[in-house]
């Protein structure tokens, strides 16, 4: 689920202080290898080449600018423009790390945004007339905690607008049905998706919903969810499927 999205940002926004302020304390290194070395490995970097080719290019300027003086017999010079070049090298790898971790953040917020507005959408399209056949809200792996039953604060707006439509429509009922997926023993397969089952239950019972109009069931990989219509699919969904019964109070049988 991204709750750590801050603090891998931190830590490389600490990382560019490190480097900065070992720069300014460490004494010029006079070696041209270590420069050459430094320079090179920071061109080698694809991520600084794409994140950060301003410092690279002004690095490998004050390495040129190290090796010419160094020819020139100016070993002063060569000692300063060495450091400048391996400082700001190390520089450049380091702000490439920090772009890398923030772009890595933004994927995973992204796709997280994505399973949030799909799983909204499956409630909005329970708003106005009910359908005529069987609806599904799914909740996946996401929208608990990681490897338990309880449910993350981003499931409680759909549960509660799930809640709001049973209780407007109390011809209805629903079937909450746990899904894990092909990896684990049988017990634990069977064990989780069932209390995951149960807590949507309960929270659906905790904003009004009668109990008797709900039931928790639990499945195991015999009879998963898959990521796509194939039955041969094997990439399986761990989650919750919550089946609405038509306006007779029918759910249809997988």
């Amino acid at each position: 689920m991204i709750p750590n999205s801050k603090p891998i940002v931190l830590s490389t926004a600490l990382a560019v202080a490190m480097v900065l302020a070992a720069c300014v304390t460490a004494p010029p290194d006079n070696s041209l290898a270590e420069a050459r070395a430094a320079v090179n490995s920071a061109a080698a970097n694809p991520d600084v080449v794409r994140y950060d080719a301003l410092d690279l290019d002004m690095a490998q300027k004050q390495l040129a600018n190290a090796e010419s003086a160094a020819e020139r017999d100016a070993p002063d010079m060569a000692d300063h423009e060495a450091y400048l070049a391996i400082r700001t090298a190390k520089l450049a790898q380091v702000r490439a790390d920090e772009m890398v971790a923030q772009q890595r953040v933004a994927v995973v917020e992204g796709e997280r945004a994505r399973v949030q507005l799909d799983a909204r959408a499956q409630v909005d399209h329970l708003n106005g007339e009910p359908p005529a056949r069987t609806v599904m809200v799914l909740l996946t792996d996401d929208y608990f905690e990681p490897g338990m039953a309880q449910l993350t604060p981003a499931a409680g707006k759909i549960i509660d607008d799930l809640a709001e439509f049973l209780i407007a429509h109390p011809e209805r009922r629903v079937r909450i049905e746990g899904h894990t997926d092909n990896t684990g023993t049988a017990e634990s397969n069977l064990s989780l998706p069932l209390h995951r089952a149960e807590s949507v239950r309960m929270a659906l019972v905790a904003r009004g919903v009668d109990p008797v109009r709900s039931e928790a069931v639990a499945y195991g990989p015999d009879n998963p969810l898959t990521a796509s219509e194939n039955p041969a699919d094997s990439h399986f969904i761990r989650g919750v499927e919550i089946l609405l019964s038509d306006s007779r109070g029918q759910i249809a049988s997988r």
